[in-house]
């Protein structure tokens, strides 16, 4: 959408592409110019069908603005194609990364100008049968300097998941498996002890919100809202008091938490 000139009245529409059943629309900067590309990842391939959705593997692709051509990113994702998470995968990248997640797991595409795109496997998610597998969301943590990777699993699933970094791979903890339709993970150090929290959210059963805090090589959870079934959650300092909040929507609810600490 684009304005002539004036943001205060009616934008106008432009139409850049079709592809069924489009989900997740991220911003990322890939090759670190500052300049961001659009990411497109449809949910599902076209011959994908219920109930496992195996049928068909999930493309990704990206626009740069100004000619809004589709590029092609991968169609290695199989079945359902849930989440994107755009990050600075390694220390001192200028470029972002995209953690994907999918019934094939959790899975790193980067770009390199003049090679293209590269996908590196993290892990396999949940390994239970199909329709019950893989991954749904991700985000990406830190405690101390230990990064690590924090999903829902499996699709729309039960469990909050830990991944943590080892010599040999990533160790896989779930700290929870109470959740009822995990629909939202995000991290974000929302106490200011240098540490991040996870914070997920599930939209059906009791419909809660959970903060999950560091403590002594585990995670201790706290019910941030008992009454809230969170599809989407993000962390901004919506009052610029140089505190991170949060914010949730669900599907009749926006809801403002306001960091006082």
């Amino acid at each position: 959408m684009s304005h002539g000139g004036d943001p205060t009245k009616p934008w106008t529409l432009h139409e850049i592409d079709r592809i069924p059943t489009s989900h997740r629309i991220r911003w990322a900067d890939i090759d670190g110019t500052g300049r961001k590309v659009a990411i497109n990842a449809p949910l599902t391939g076209l011959r994908a069908a219920a109930p496992d959705y195996t049928q068909d593997h999930a493309p990704v692709v990206f626009y740069r603005p100004g000619q809004w051509n589709r590029q092609p990113i991968g169609n290695a994702n199989l079945g359902v194609q849930h989440g994107i998470f755009v990050t600075k995968w390694n220390v001192g990248d200028k470029q972002d990364s995209l953690l994907m997640s999918s019934f094939s797991g959790l899975d790193l595409y980067q770009y390199s100008k003049g090679k293209g795109w590269t996908r590196t496997e993290i892990a396999k998610g949940d390994p239970s049968p199909c329709p019950r597998c893989g991954s749904s969301d991700a985000t990406v943590g830190h405690v101390g300097s230990q990064r690590f990777v924090a999903a829902i699993e499996p699709w729309h699933g039960n469990q909050t998941v830990v991944y943590s970094s080892k010599e040999d791979g990533w160790e896989r903890k779930v700290i929870d498996d109470s959740l009822t339709d995990g629909h939202t993970i995000t991290a974000a150090d929302l106490d200011g002890d240098g540490d991040d929290e996870i914070l997920t959210g599930f939209r059906k059963g009791e419909a809660k919100v959970y903060l999950y805090r560091s403590r002594n090589g585990g995670w201790d959870r706290q019910v941030l809202d008992s009454t809230m079934g969170a599809a989407s959650c993000s962390v901004a300092d919506i009052n610029a008091d140089h505190l991170p909040d949060i914010a949730c929507i669900s599907e009749t609810t926006l809801k403002w938490y306001e960091n006082v600490h």
